[in-house]
């Protein structure tokens, strides 16, 4: 159940962001946004490591009839997963309003679009507090936004 001060604080810094993204230009996104967002995601990898298999090479491999779900991971970091998971959509839907103003952008239009469904998975996965699909969703974002910012910024 979100509280009500949580609902607040995700309404206010929603109308924040959509009213800041108002002001942002597709220059701004390659030299500010897109790095910082490569940033965090470098930094929840981190975060996420012990969740991460090919970091943990002790843990075997297994049927999956005979495996159950490890949701290890507290209330409190799913929390802090899901809100993290809803501001990076956040960032991206103003990415991705930029970029829609952009003729010439068709494909990296696809490609925020690809980012976003893979946030939103990631999302899902953070409810369940399954680390492990975390890790292997947020590699694929990073892998995405890296070639986001190179190719949208390259057009400059």
């Amino acid at each position: 159940m979100i509280s009500k001060k949580l609902k607040i604080r995700r309404f206010l810094f929603l109308l924040f962001l959509l009213l800041g993204s108002c002001q942002t230009t597709l220059s701004q996104v390659c030299t500010e946004n897109l790095p910082l967002i490569i940033s965090d995601i470098d930094s929840a990898k981190l975060a996420l490591r012990p969740w991460n298999n090919q970091q943990n090479p002790t843990q075997e491999r297994k049927l999956a009839s005979h495996s159950t779900p490890t949701n290890n991971m507290s209330e409190n970091e799913r929390e802090k997963w899901i809100d993290w998971a809803e501001e990076k959509l956040l960032e991206a839907q103003s990415i991705a309003d930029l970029i829609e103003q952009e003729p010439t952008l068709h494909q990296e239009i696809k490609d925020i679009s690809n980012i976003s469904n893979q946030i939103v998975s990631f999302h899902g996965y953070a409810q369940k507090g399954d680390g492990t699909h975390m890790v292997s969703i947020l590699n694929q974002i990073s892998v995405g936004t890296i070639r986001l910012k190179s190719t949208v910024c390259s057009s400059l």
